[in-house]
């Protein structure tokens, strides 16, 4: 059964749902550095708005009673490549701590909100988050 969710606590979402849920497979849009007035957090400032966009994402999966660490797959869409490697290392451990979920970057020209710097996307699966001892990656 197809669950559409827009959580309450983060911006109304204009033509399009922040959240799908199928079975235990969630599907989470692009979450942006935006307050719950649809204004954009931090501009010009790449730490700001990667914390917002955090916070955002997962705000959306415990919408649907998941977690960070549930995350199987992570899109994460910049404006600026170095500038995000240099400034948010210390936000990505606040959110993910140890865990590294399967990860693209890529570095964009725009977003459809000209002040936003990061959109992050993601796809996860409820209740398939790891212990610290099983997110250890192999090398097989």
């Amino acid at each position: 059964m197809r669950e559409v969710i827009n959580p309450k606590n983060v911006h109304w979402p204009f033509g399009f749902s922040h959240v799908v849920k199928v079975g235990d497979t969630v599907w989470v849009s692009g979450q942006l550095p935006m307050d719950q007035d649809g204004n954009i957090v931090g501009q010009g400032d790449m730490a700001m708005q990667t914390e917002k966009t955090y916070e955002n994402l997962q705000k959306c999966l415990e919408s649907v009673g998941a977690t960070l660490r549930d995350i199987v797959m992570l899109g994460i869409y910049v404006t600026d490549l170095d500038e995000f490697a240099s400034k948010t290392a210390e936000i990505r451990k606040k959110y993910f701590g140890k865990y590294r979920p399967a990860t693209t970057g890529l570095e964009v020209s725009r977003f459809y909100f000209p002040d936003a710097m990061i959109e992050v996307e993601a796809t996860a699966v409820i209740g398939s988050g790891a212990s610290d001892e099983a997110i250890k990656p192999k090398q097989i």
